[in-house]
């Protein structure tokens, strides 16, 4: 009997450093926060398998640095994939301006073009938040992407973005052919 070959999808996190883009990984994947991550350099990935739409697929999650100095890196891990995931912090006016950054980035890099989410991060210190919903609402709007406000630290809508991003991805994979480098 022949194994069917899962699907390879490849999905980028990007935003400003401390947004909480690795804290959002882990607790999607490990179903936990775990406080005081140090800042990721250069890019970490991780390879779960996920069923989608009821076809087995191996997710390459990479997790990249927020730091503009990694900028020149960033931008090649746009090019060949299949969803990014923007994340921004909602305590930090400037994270979204990054974000909105690394959005024209993704334009000028992607090769095919790639499913693109949006996530309001850190929901959970509401008390200080900086960047109101419709904000965030309204750029998503304004690229066609979905948005979620998020809270690595509680769970709240985590499971529900990357579901989200994970059929976007594969359907953009199916539809383009992508095949990760």
């Amino acid at each position: 009997m022949i194994e069917s070959k899962a699907q390879q999808i490849k999905i980028v996190f990007a935003g400003d450093l401390a947004v909480g883009k690795t804290c959002l990984r882990d607790r999607f994947l490990e179903e936990k926060f775990k406080g005081n991550t140090k800042p990721t350099i250069g890019a970490d990935v991780v390879f779960p398998k996920k069923m989608i739409n009821n076809q087995e697929c191996q997710i390459h999650l990479w997790d990249t640095a927020g730091q503009e100095k990694f900028d020149s890196f960033t931008k090649t891990y746009f090019r060949d994939a299949n969803g990014v995931i923007l994340v921004y912090d909602i305590t930090r006016k400037h994270s979204l301006e990054r974000v909105q950054f690394l959005y024209q980035t993704i334009q000028d890099e992607s090769q095919n073009g790639c499913a693109i989410i949006l996530f309001g991060n850190k929901v959970d210190l509401e008390n200080e938040r900086m960047i109101e919903v419709t904000e965030g609402e309204e750029l998503a709007q304004s690229w066609n992407c979905s948005f979620f406000e998020t809270s690595a630290k509680t769970g709240i809508n985590v499971k529900e973005g990357f579901e989200k991003i994970f059929e976007e991805s594969f359907e953009m994979q199916k539809k383009i052919g992508t095949k990760i480098q």
